[in-house]
């Protein structure tokens, strides 16, 4: 039976849901506090009428007691507990079209989205309302964009638990912004407050002073801006970390922080900044003795503030930044050398060192320095660089932005003197010393571990190779005098190249190595792949089509008819060709055979005549079986088989194989019109076709292949080395004129004694003959470039390293017999002389007197360079490898010299590099007189001999 008790009527509808809004003022409940005084009762409270207007739902259920029919029953309505409205978001919250996932879900994908986005979501539901003050609650970092002091003060309460606070104000900032932050995050561990373009920060130092010693918590201050900062006084033993930019003008500066480990203040670049720096660098080390990262920047630092931070006696530091300070020379890397073992991170860009303060670097720091930023640093250059990057071996990052430029600039006004009893002596008085850097450098780096290479605005280069098996970022933006044929980058594990500002054909060779995107047709830039996967791209200053080389032979049977025919090939510099004929070429039962070679670039074998515009010598080499045989009427007959008209010079040689000699004839051609033929064709002289090159009248030297080496070479003698060098280079430069247009390498190699002058004579005669050779050619009638048309090329690269010398049975006699021929590597050196045969361009080493070790890819051949001499002490030699080495040489010559003479520049030569006289004596009986008496038994084979003149006599 139903009870007719009007209480029973609600049990029986089952649970009732409330209004949303609170029953006394009518205002939403949540987060709500009702002002208004709770009623005397129940009934009171349902006999009340309300005043206020009140926005509650009403519900059309009847309840007791009756009231008329004409008036809708009132309920009472029931409030939801915020614990139950809790618990309701963590259960299920609507999303869409009535679909419902867990609040969990929701509070996660509402941690990722930006601060806004949170604060929008709150206005979808209830649900989105709980779960955005979920994720408020438990924000424990914020990064917040705002325009003024307002939303940050709105936001900042609803984080109670919010350790690291980043801003990024786009509006003024005063003393109310760090009052808010304090009032409203209790246990902020770090702070961030970074400016606007447009916005200013107007903090003062007795605001932030209170500001440091209020948060007790903070360990991370970071402001930017503090340009209104007239002192600082910040003491606190939480602060950890305290980064301060723009300042400007500090009357004081007191830092009391024990455990502070990083420190970093930026200077405004205004000369008016009257910060004394020597006093703050001085107290750190009393207050801040823990220190370990610093960072100063500053146009006005100078090397007496560094002096002052070397008195602050900080062991401990791992990272030290000083940029900027134009007036930090070589004495403040002497200081900063001695004062720190183990830097991880020596940032000096801005400064005015030089190579020596880098070698000081690379020499206290090779196992622990793994960042050096050198940028904007105008007196270091490519040598400097290279030698930091081999002596530090864990090198990760190197910046040398801006540093390598092809102008040069004024080094630091003070000038350093050394080490004075522990001090420093300085001159201010001096005249400021300026840096003569050269117009363009070359910079090769090869390293194990490097990762971040940087070389912005470095317009100085002109040749960089890169070998760094680890290198994943570099920069060369900017680089805009890099040669896109001197550019070699072996870097499998490069992923990012910056090439802004760059020429289109180096960003082209830098895709062509590093990417590997290469047009689906055929390139005409000459490449090689090499052993690691990567590409070689060269391109020649011939950067044309492929050039074929055409050999006609010319046939004579005796009593027979002449006949001709034409065969064209690609230009291989094989060894059959060098002799002037092909072995495949060779009609079989012929008595004579007759080759000619025609040397120009531009002549053309056509139906129609045509003349050289540059009057290209015409060489015409005969090969006979004998010399007896040979008739002029066969030559007059072979001449008209060619169509071409050519003024000049002819000459041709025979070769006996009985009596291995070979005839040169030269005979003045007048320009005739030679008639016959129909195919057009264009060549390259062969290498070996150049030691039969014309006998120039004004030639003074008598440089030839010798042929048989039972005839003594020629001596050449005069009364002064000057003498010697002039007439060597005059010798070099008329060769030079016969193979000019030819993709050909002429090269000398130059042997002797240790003392001998080897280097000295290759080093004059090359800048000799660029020097003439620029001068006759200065009105741009060669197509051969006029700049450095010769080289030279040292054998000392190629020494055993120390480490290879310690491998073997008896490392203490290879390194006391270091400079013997079995301390070379003559293989790799032969390698080498066949790569610049082949493809006209070659890397070679270096040897480092300092270091004691060749310097890898030190030295490159250019393809222009067509005198390449070749200077080393065992060139000549016939055992083995050398054997070979010698058959490559178009000339070799030999410094005569008396061995005790030469021992003598050798004995003064060991006492200069630090050895004591009678050590130095001892290595050269030891090992430099017996290398000395095998070399001179060398001379034998060489074309020509050059007495070397004692100048002290």
């Amino acid at each position: 039976m139903a009870s007719s008790d009007p209480s029973s009527g609600p049990a029986a509808a089952g649970k009732k849901r409330g209004s949303y809004n609170c029953g006394r003022c009518g205002l939403p409940k949540k987060g709500h506090v009702c002002s208004v005084p709770a009623p005397a009762g129940d009934a009171a409270a349902a006999g009340m009428e309300h005043k206020l207007p009140r926005r509650a739902l009403d519900f059309d259920e009847a309840v007791a007691p009756p009231r008329p029919p004409e008036k809708k029953a009132k309920v009472e309505v029931v409030e939801v507990e915020s614990e139950e409205e809790e618990r309701e978001a963590r259960g299920w919250v609507e999303v869409a079209g009535g679909r419902r996932v867990p609040g969990e879900v929701v509070v996660e994908v509402l941690r990722r989205l930006a601060p806004r986005a949170v604060a929008s979501s709150a206005a979808v539901s209830r649900g989105w309302r709980e779960c955005a003050r979920r994720v408020w609650r438990a924000a424990e970092e914020l990064r917040l964009r705002a325009a003024g002091v307002r939303p940050v003060g709105a936001l900042l309460p609803r984080c109670p638990a919010l350790s690291r606070l980043v801003l990024r104000m786009e509006s003024d900032v005063d003393a109310t912004m760090l009052a808010c932050v304090a009032f409203s995050c209790p246990i902020l561990q770090s702070l961030e407050i970074s400016m606007a373009d447009s916005a200013a920060n107007r903090m003062t130092g007795d605001e932030l002073t209170r500001f440091v010693s209020e948060k007790r918590s903070l360990s991370v201050l970071k402001l930017d801006g503090c340009s209104n900062l007239s002192f600082l006084n910040i003491s606190s033993s939480s602060l950890s970390t305290l980064w301060l930019s723009d300042l400007s003008s500090l009357t004081k500066s007191v830092i009391n922080c024990p455990n502070m480990n990083e420190l970093s203040l930026g200077f405004t670049q205004q000369n008016n900044d009257s910060t004394d720096l020597i006093s703050l660098m001085d107290s750190l080390g009393r207050t801040c003795s823990n220190l370990r990262n610093l960072h100063i920047s500053s146009i006005h630092l100078c090397n007496e503030a560094v002096f002052s931070l070397e008195s602050a006696n900080l062991r401990g530091l791992c990272v030290l930044s000083l940029i900027l300070g134009s007036k930090i020379t070589d004495a403040a890397v002497a200081s900063i050398v001695r004062s720190y073992a183990s830097l991880d991170l020596l940032d000096l860009s801005g400064s005015s060192i030089t190579d020596n303060g880098l070698g000081m670097i690379s020499k206290a720091f090779p196992h622990t320095l793994t960042r050096l930023l050198l940028a904007l640093c105008p007196n270091i250059t490519s040598c400097g660089v290279q030698v930091a990057t081999a002596q530090l071996p864990l090198l990760q990052l190197m910046d040398c932005g801006k540093s390598l430029c092809a102008s040069s600039q004024a080094e630091a006004e003070r000038s350093y003197f050394g080490e004075i009893y522990g001090g420093i002596k300085f001159c201010s008085k001096l005249p400021v010393q300026r840096k003569q850097q050269p117009a363009y450098q070359k910079l090769i780096i090869k390293h194990a571990n490097l990762k971040k290479l940087s070389l912005w605005g470095c317009s100085a280069l002109d040749a960089l190779y890169v070998n760094c098996p680890e290198l994943s970022d570099l920069n060369l933006n900017s680089c805009t005098n890099l040669h896109p044929e001197r550019l070699l980058l072996q870097c499998p594990s490069l992923k990012d190249v910056h090439a802004s500002g760059c020429r289109d054909m180096l960003i082209g060779a830098i895709r062509n190595q590093v990417l590997n995107e290469f047009a689906s047709a055929e390139p005409r830039v000459p490449c090689k792949r090499l052993a690691d996967g990567s590409k070689r791209v060269q391109v020649p200053h011939f950067m044309l089509e492929q050039m074929s080389e055409t050999i006609v032979i010319l046939s004579a049977i005796r009593g027979g008819e002449m006949g001709w025919r034409v065969e064209a090939e690609p230009v291989y510099r094989s060894s059959e060709l060098a002799d002037g004929i092909t072995k495949p070429l060779q009609p079989p039962g012929l008595r004579k055979k007759m080759a000619v070679l025609f040397a120009s670039n531009t002549a053309r074998l056509s139906k129609q005549p045509k003349t050289t515009t540059d009057g290209t010598h015409l060489r015409q080499l005969a090969r006979t079986p004998t010399r007896a045989w040979r008739r002029p009427a066969t030559t007059e007959m072979a001449i008209p088989a060619a169509v071409v008209r050519v003024g000049g010079y002819m000459s041709w040689g025979s070769y006996c194989p009985t009596t291995r000699s070979r005839t040169v004839v030269v005979k003045a051609m007048p320009r005739s019109s030679i008639g016959g033929g129909g195919a057009s064709f264009r060549l390259a002289l062969p290498r070996r076709s150049i030691r039969a090159a014309i006998q120039n009248k004004r030639q003074i030297v008598p440089c030839y292949q010798r042929q048989d080496a039972s005839v003594p070479a020629p001596r050449f003698e005069a009364k002064s080395m000057e003498e010697v060098y002039d007439a060597l280079a005059e010798h070099l430069c008329s060769v030079l004129t016969n193979i000019e247009h030819l993709d050909s390498k002429y090269i000398v190699g130059i042997a002797g004694p240790p003392g001998a002058g080897k280097s000295t004579v290759a080093s004059e005669v090359v800048q000799r003959v660029n020097k003439r050779w620029s001068q006759k050619h200065e009105n741009g009638s060669s197509l051969i470039s006029t700049e450095e048309i010769a080289t030279m090329l040292p054998m000392d690269g190629f020494h055993l390293y120390r480490s290879q010398l310690d491998a073997m049975e008896d490392p203490k006699e290879a390194h006391a017999r270091r400079g013997a021929p079995w301390t070379f590597d003559p293989s790799r050196f032969l390698k080498c002389l066949q790569t610049l045969r082949e493809e006209g361009s070659v890397y070679a080493p270096s040897f480092d007197h300092g270091v004691g070790d060749p310097v890898e890819n030190d030295i490159f051949v250019k393809p222009q360079h067509k005198i390449v001499i070749v200077e080393g002490n065992y060139l000549l030699l016939e055992e083995d490898a050398w054997r070979e080495i010698r058959a490559l040489f178009d000339e070799k010559w030999f410094i005569d010299i008396d061995i005790d003479v030469s021992m003598q520049r050798v004995l003064k030569r060991h006492v200069a590099t630090g050895k004591e006289p009678d050590v130095a004596a001892w290595r050269i009986s030891y090992n430099d007189r017996p290398n000395a008496e095998l070399i001179m038994k060398s001379k034998k084979t060489a074309d020509l001999v050059i007495r070397s003149v004692d100048l002290s006599s």
